[in-house]
């Protein structure tokens, strides 16, 4: 199989607060789809986005080794309540939960894309959507990947045709608390573990008590 030359990375953050943020990076390394000198201003249009007008969406050109392409960065999008959202809205709240939902790509996700020879996308598109969520991750379809708060794609045929998930919009909740603990945790192991080690290390090394005559 051919190396991709393409590469499309979105990286969602969806806070407590009821907004949620975007990185989403895109590089070409054949230079077909961004050319030498990468126009991103496209991408500053929130309602090209598929996003509420008024959200902060700025871009920054990329170039370099893995390839040229745009960095869009979109900070603050309002997340509404289900029953209010208006129809193809991308992330909803419902009750004790936030659900997104990653569209397939076109009404017909087989038609208006190019595959590889091999007959997949992933022969042509390095791939990876996640999403972070404020509590741990209830579902996910099509093969997501979960790791307690977060579920990650990174299979282009299945992201192709559209995703979706779900999960706590409560911080922490379900998330067990050892990883809620995080780097924390892991430095007071280390530490309690250094600490025990010069302890023994200092023991070995005391001098003997005299023996009394």
């Amino acid at each position: 199989m051919a190396l991709a030359g393409c590469t499309a990375a979105m990286d969602m953050t969806i806070s407590a607060q009821g907004t949620y943020d975007v990185v989403l990076e895109m590089r070409d390394t054949t230079g077909s789809t961004f050319g030498p000198s990468p126009d991103c201003s496209a991408y500053e249009d929130p309602t090209a986005m598929s996003i509420p007008e008024g959200t902060s969406v700025t871009t920054e050109v990329l170039t370099g080794e893995e390839g040229n392409g745009c960095l869009v960065t979109i900070t603050g999008v309002e997340i509404p309540e289900a029953s209010q959202a208006a129809e193809g809205t991308m992330v909803v709240r419902d009750g004790d939960l936030y659900t997104v939902t990653i569209p397939a790509f076109g009404p017909d996700a087989s038609q208006g894309a190019a595959q590889g020879q091999d007959g997949s996308f992933n022969s042509v598109v390095r791939a990876r959507a996640s999403i972070a969520f404020p509590g741990a991750v209830t579902r996910a379809d099509d093969g997501g990947r979960i790791n307690g708060r977060t579920v990650t794609w990174e299979d282009a045929d299945v992201l192709v045709e559209g995703v979706s998930a779900s999960g706590y919009a409560q911080d922490a909740r379900g998330v067990p608390w050892w990883k809620r603990a995080g780097g924390w945790l892991t430095a007071a192991l280390v530490m309690a573990g250094a600490g025990a080690g010069v302890a023994a290390v200092r023991r070995r090394r005391a001098p003997g008590r005299r023996r009394r005559r």
